[in-house]
Formats: C-alpha cells, sequence, structure tokens
C-alpha cells in the first residue's frame, strides 16, 4: 500500500458539494475553473461539475492547497452520487 493510498483511506472529501465547500464563493470556484457565477451555481445546485472540467478543477484545488483532489477522486465522487441517486430512484445503477 501506497502512502497515496493510505491517505485515500482517511480521505474526508466524499462529494462534491464537500469539494465546493474549500472554496469561499460559488464565484470564486467558477472564476478557478473558468465558468460563468451562473454555471457554478448550476454546478452546485445539480451537486456535480462535468467531467470536461475536471482537469481544471484538479489545477485549482491544487493551487488552493487542496491536494486530495485529482481525477481518481472526481471519478469516485460522481459515481457514488450515481449510485444514491439510482438507489433513491429504486433503480439498480
Amino acid at each position: 500500500m501506497t502512502d497515496h493510498d493510505t491517505f485515500r483511506m482517511y480521505w474526508v472529501m466524499k462529494t462534491f458539494a464537500d469539494l465546493f465547500a474549500k472554496w469561499d464563493t460559488i464565484a470564486a470556484f467558477g472564476a478557478d475553473i473558468g465558468v460563468s457565477d451562473m454555471h457554478a451555481r448550476a454546478m452546485k445546485r445539480r451537486g456535480s461539475v462535468p467531467p470536461e472540467y475536471w482537469p481544471q478543477l484538479v489545477r485549482a484545488a491544487k493551487s488552493k492547497g487542496v491536494r486530495e483532489v485529482d481525477i481518481e477522486a472526481l471519478a469516485e465522487m460522481r459515481a457514488a452520487r450515481r449510485q444514491n441517486r439510482a438507489s433513491s430512484a429504486g433503480v439498480a445503477a
């Protein structure tokens, strides 16, 4: 097991809501990933960030010192969100 694996075992950021909370404002989040305030608010309302913004998001998070955000972590958040939505709807994921 690598240090990265050990760190991820204790990782507390599990949802996009946790991720959005790392920014002081949703407008700052949007500016950091290159989208309008309105688009950033829509992402927050939906509780997800489309994959085409993930590279910018990873760079922005790293520049803020949020090291636990990487493509794998974002994919896990997306998968968990889809699983939760499917479970809520009574549909197998």
